[in-house]
């Protein structure tokens, strides 16, 4: 694979950073990241561990029904899935660094989720990991990954963790701020918050 080019790799690193204050660039920037790894499939999602549901999910290239499919049924069976939980956030791995080609190849998650839409390879980065919620950034592609792909999302890694980190971070903040404001608006009493200077900020 063909060197990429600084500016190429800094655009990327770049767009990365922007989604850690607006999530909804995601879409945009797995697409970017898509490319540089020359992959057909990419997602990124945080799921929440208490509830299971995805709590930031975002693909690009899956067919709605097989990504349905992966949510509902498939993801659970997926036989490298133990031990992506197991590695340690910023993490990269690839099918082949998981489990014995022949086990996954014979797996019902890939008879009958990746074979039929001809993906072979999957390389993985661990994003997050809380006691509450875990991160990942996959992608998908026929050909095997080998090490410049490895090599590039070690690259990548420290700064998708970052803006993924940021993003969690304030997500928690925005949280417990509406959680506080539910509860002083609940209160039968008047209640005025002020700032030092003696400004009004919550009436």
């Amino acid at each position: 694979q063909p060197r990429i080019p600084l500016e190429t790799f800094s655009k990327a690193v770049e767009a990365i950073y922007d989604c850690a204050l607006d999530p909804i660039r995601w879409q945009d920037t797995i697409a970017v990241i898509a490319e540089l790894l020359q992959s057909q499939r990419c997602a990124l999602g945080v799921h929440d561990l208490a509830s299971g549901h995805n709590r930031l999910a975002f693909q690009l290239g899956y067919v709605e029904e097989y990504w349905r499919l992966h949510e509902s049924k498939y993801k659970s069976i997926n036989p490298v899935w133990a031990s992506i939980q197991l590695m340690p956030v910023k993490t990269v791995a690839t099918n082949s660094m998981l489990i014995d080609d022949q086990e996954f190849f014979e797996s019902r998650f890939y008879q009958e989720w990746c074979k039929p839409q001809g993906l072979r390879d999957a390389i993985v980065l661990k994003v997050l990991q809380t006691e509450k919620r875990m991160g990942l950034l996959v992608a998908n592609r026929y050909p095997r990954y080998g090490d410049a792909e490895v090599r590039l999302m070690n690259l990548l890694s420290p700064h998708i963790c970052r803006a993924i980190t940021i993003s969690d971070v304030l997500d928690l903040k925005t949280i417990r701020s509406e959680a506080l404001e539910a509860t002083l608006n609940a209160l039968g009493s008047g209640v005025y918050l002020t700032d030092r200077h003696g400004r009004v900020v919550f009436m």
